[in-house]
């Protein structure tokens, strides 16, 4: 079995985070949001990315030996930043169909990236069973990137690349 490298260990340690920030935020997003199967799809979201941060977190405790417990995990400022999503932690309400438009927009793109992430990973370790755990992740969040699209489309009608802000 080949020894992790401190590139795997950064992989994992983005992963971890991206994970958990997309959890907390299509969580709070579904929280928020009034239509049914928006909300849903978001929450089943969520769950599947909480999924994702266990498989991440007991590939870490297995080669680094730490566990990186959900709650210590800090927030990375990539995927489904702060930047984003803050307008709704400072107005509760949808306020206009413009805001949610940019966000499914975001997500949609940040999905895209995810996809990008593992498989630049699964590409630079040599570490058999991290190349096989990334390719997986890589198919799953091209799954969230189809489930956004298809519900975007639903809510509006139109590709999201057709739309512009």
């Amino acid at each position: 079995m080949k020894k992790a490298t401190l590139q795997d260990r950064y992989y994992l340690e983005v992963g971890l985070c991206w994970e958990k920030a997309a959890f907390e935020n299509y969580n709070e997003l579904a929280n928020i949001i009034k239509n049914k199967s928006a909300r849903e799809a978001l929450r089943g979201l969520a769950f599947s990315e909480k999924g994702h941060f266990l498989l991440l977190a007991e590939k870490y405790q297995e080669y680094f030996g730490i566990d990186p417990e959900f709650e210590n995990v800090g927030r990375f400022t990539g995927p489904l930043s702060d930047g984003i999503w803050s307008f709704f932690r400072r107005d509760k309400k949808m306020a206009s169909a413009k805001k949610f438009l940019k966000i499914f927009n975001h997500a949609i793109d940040e999905e895209k990236k995810a996809v990008d992430l593992y498989k630049k990973a699964e590409n630079e370790t040599d570490v058999f069973d991290l190349k096989e755990l990334y390719s997986i992740l890589q198919s799953v969040e091209n799954n969230h990137y189809l489930v956004l699209r298809e519900e975007f489309q639903k809510q509006f009608r139109k590709s999201p690349s057709s739309f512009t802000l």
